[in-house]
């Protein structure tokens, strides 16, 4: 695997640094060096705050989900194969963040999105992170 180092934003730490290593089945789609502003646009755009708590369906190695539990309460991050939540609990423990739940699930069932729903209250339904079309459409 190879591994990607980008700044972290975090309040009151401008200093810190996010370590993401990929393999070969990660989907990582952006340049290493721009992985930082990307997720950091990803948090600022959803507007999450320190009380939040975000469920970030297909989450990949961790790329938004480190930065996004820098920004709010906790991350519940679902992946779909055992690999991706396994870089993902990788990067997690790496990364020393406490706040992320992994969570290995199919998120192309309706069963499994049905009972998902069943925790996620109506306020936070707004602002669910779901991937991109091409996943949801797969």
């Amino acid at each position: 695997s190879a591994g990607a180092v980008a700044p972290q934003r975090a309040a009151g730490d401008l200093d810190r640094t996010r370590i993401l290593e990929v393999g070969a089945g990660t989907r990582l789609l952006v340049h290493s060096r721009a992985l930082d502003e990307v997720a950091n646009t990803v948090v600022d755009f959803c507007q999450v705050g320190e009380t939040d708590v975000v469920w970030h369906c297909f989450c990949g190695a961790g790329e938004l989900a480190l930065a996004l539990g820098a920004s709010c309460e906790h991350v519940v991050a679902m992946g779909t194969s055992a690999g991706e939540v396994g870089e993902l609990k990788r990067n997690l423990a790496t990364n020393k963040v406490a706040n992320t739940t992994s969570v290995l699930c199919n998120l192309r069932s309706p069963w499994t999105l049905k009972q998902l729903s069943y925790h996620i209250a109506q306020s936070q339904q707004k602002r669910l992170l779901l991937g991109t079309s091409e996943e949801q459409s797969k």
